[in-house]
């Protein structure tokens, strides 16, 4: 399925990038982050997927209730460890399947969390977004911290971007290349 697919083409982007990595890139703070650091936003893509693939058996979804590991934000081989046991995971991960939501927007009361119907499927899409949104804030601070981290094009950019920008491009050349044989 697609959404499987994509799920572990970012999580592939994502390990690739944190290969290219020091220890110390990986966990260094950022000023233009407000001092979080990559690692930080690692963490958080990894715990989103983690809530999927650990409460999914729960028939339940609650994204407040992720571990927020140390260690993944400070610590590159386990961030690489834990996004290989996800691929892991999405490669055998059952068929779609109906799951609720709990979410809680509130800042003041911490028992109350709405109800929301959906599904394995829409989960992941959310999470592929979410992971997108962060790789984007990730992008912008390596290429202060460092500049030399080869990211692919894509690295942050969401899917309907990529084709909105191929197809101006596209009537861009035909455009072109029409107003071309008019002058010829």
């Amino acid at each position: 399925m697609k959404v499987y697919n994509t799920s572990i083409q970012l999580l592939h982007d994502l390990k690739s990038t944190i290969e290219q990595l020091s220890a110390n890139q990986y966990k260094q703070p950022i000023e233009v982050l407000y001092n979080a650091s990559v690692g930080k936003h690692y963490r958080h893509i990894i715990e989103f997927f983690q809530c999927i693939e650990n409460q999914l058996a729960t028939g339940k979804i609650c994204y407040d209730l992720r571990n927020r590991q140390i260690e993944l934000e400070e610590n590159p081989k386990s961030a690489i460890k834990a996004i290989d046991q996800i691929i892991d995971w999405i490669d055998t991960v059952p068929a779609d399947c109906y799951l609720q939501l709990e979410e809680n927007h509130e800042l003041d009361n911490f028992e109350s969390h709405e109800k929301i119907n959906s599904s394995l499927i829409r989960e992941l899409i959310f999470n592929i977004e979410h992971a997108i949104h962060h790789m984007a804030i990730i992008k912008i601070g390596l290429r202060i911290q460092a500049p030399e981290i080869e990211l692919p094009n894509h690295f942050g950019v969401a899917p309907s971007t990529i084709r909105y920008h191929k197809k101006q491009l596209g009537e861009a050349s035909t455009s072109v290349s029409s107003n071309h044989s008019r002058t010829d």
